[in-house]
């Protein structure tokens, strides 16, 4: 049988109540334990008044906590389209690399895909340079297809240099970029990155370190396949028409083209491309509509505003070291879900996407909160007294 033993508990003043958590807490011998834990060790030993409420304040706005654990439920904000109209009006870029070193010194993939027809440029490189990616882009693609209107890549060093950015600026181009461990920014060109290697390490399986030779014929096979999003071959959207495989050298193509004279041809030409750009852009939009009505089910999270103070989630790099960093001033809400924002105590400044942040826990202790002054009321009895005198 349980026995209704009485302790007698120390009464901590309220100047004392930060020590006593910072012990039971913070302290090594407290480990940071959670809310539970560390309230039935100080009602074993202490007592005052709303124990449950500041160990609650004191866990959450624990810094040192703060920095390993993920929110209960972690944000993610709205998918955010970028509707394109054109071929080449808006090119995402990146770089592959370090891959196996080709015979020919090459280590690296520039990779560029256009975001309207899906027509992939690739150029083996030696190097990952500011000065290689301006030549290719140069010769390779302005060149060719003409500037385009915006050119999308990661925060990479070589993409963020003054050489790319007077390059931009001399043709014209703008220039947008994904933000920093948030892959998702540009989707099209990491799900182009991931079928180009598949494509290549199955095309080089014998001769690995001959990838740079066989990049333009697995070019090829992804220019004349038909794409999920477009319902068309990116060679037939850029040009009108399909592109001549090996296999229709063999075995012919089909007839039925009809015997035109070059008025002809161009004119037809002409209405077929703005039918198939019609269409491009109503299933392109169809898909982008699907996607986020699927996406923005399990969105989630209040947006900052300027002068929120945030963490900032940082790729772990040991088992022991913190997940999260700050906090952080938020400065500008730069679109739909990208911040730019700077270190509290320095002056560092990043760009980074709302996925990646999540509310500061400011502490204020109770001690130094101003209580509203409670009215004491008298009695029942005497009230009682009052109201039949009166």
């Amino acid at each position: 049988m349980g026995t209704n033993k009485k302790t007698m508990l120390p009464v901590i003043p309220r100047a004392r109540v930060p020590e006593v958590l910072d012990l039971i807490h913070n302290h090594p011998t407290g480990g940071h334990l959670g809310v539970a834990k560390s309230l039935e060790k100080i009602r074993q030993r202490f007592y005052w008044p709303q124990q449950r409420e500041d160990v609650e304040d004191w866990c959450r706005t624990c810094d040192a906590c703060a920095s390993r654990k993920a929110p209960q439920a972690k944000a993610r904000a709205p998918m955010q389209i970028q509707p394109v109209g054109y071929p080449f009006q808006r090119i995402g870029v990146d770089v592959l690399g370090p891959l196996e070193e080709t015979k020919r010194g090459n280590r690296y993939l520039l990779v560029i895909c256009d975001y309207f027809t899906k027509w992939p440029e690739a150029f083996p490189m030696p190097d990952a340079e500011a000065t290689t990616i301006a030549r290719h882009l140069v010769n390779g693609i302005f060149c060719r297809f003409g500037a385009p209107e915006t050119i999308h890549s990661d925060q990479g060093r070589n993409f963020e240099s003054a050489l790319i950015k007077e390059l931009c600026e001399l043709f014209g181009t703008s220039k947008t970029r994904t933000t920093a461990y948030h892959p998702q920014s540009d989707g099209l060109v990491e799900r182009m990155n991931r079928t180009l290697v598949d494509m290549l390490a199955a095309t080089s399986i014998e001769e690995p370190g001959e990838w740079d030779e066989y990049i333009d014929r697995v070019l090829l096979a992804y220019r004349t396949s038909v794409h999920h999003t477009t319902a068309a071959t990116p060679s037939r959207i850029l040009y009108g028409q399909e592109v001549r495989l090996p296999v229709d050298l063999i075995y012919g193509q089909p007839d039925g083209k009809p015997q035109q004279t070059t008025s002809q041809y161009i004119r037809q030409l002409r209405q077929d491309l703005e039918r198939l750009y019609s269409d491009v852009r109503q299933r392109a939009g169809m898909e982008q509509k699907r996607q986020k009505d699927w996406y923005d089910k399990h969105a989630r999270g209040t947006l900052f505003e300027p002068g929120d103070r945030v963490w900032l989630q940082i790729p772990r790099n040991s088992k022991l070291g913190p997940n999260w960093e700050g906090p952080y001033w938020v400065l500008k809400r730069l679109d739909g879900c990208t911040y730019r924002v700077q270190q509290c105590r320095g002056k560092k400044k990043v760009v980074v996407h709302f996925d990646r942040m999540k509310p500061y826990a400011e502490r204020v202790l109770r001690s130094t909160r101003v209580q509203p002054e409670r009215k004491r009321q008298p009695p029942a009895r005497l009230r009682d007294a009052i109201l039949t005198r009166t």
